[in-house]
């Protein structure tokens, strides 16, 4: 396998995962925090703050996973083939 196969697959699958953190923290959000409550008790505002947090932190931490794939992917336009030194 060549190097720029390697770059490639290695973006592709750093793509892949940021999209499925950025869809999984959509889902956990929609499952766990929903919909804020109208004039909640502090108990349930709390417990809705702690869940979208959390829902927010698994959405950006796919981000920095897209970037580093398009900067893989965009890699593998650079790179040569592979060149063995004699």
């Amino acid at each position: 396998m060549t190097r720029r196969a390697r770059w490639a697959i290695a973006g592709a699958a750093l793509i892949t995962a940021g999209v499925g953190l950025v869809f999984l923290g959509f889902v956990y959000d929609v499952l766990f925090a929903g919909i804020p409550y109208q004039d909640p008790p502090p108990e349930l505002a709390a417990e809705y703050d702690r869940q979208a947090r959390v829902a927010e932190l698994i959405s950006w931490l796919g981000v920095p996973l897209l970037v580093t794939g398009g900067v893989a992917l965009l890699v593998t336009l650079f790179i040569g083939e592979d060149r063995r030194l004699p």
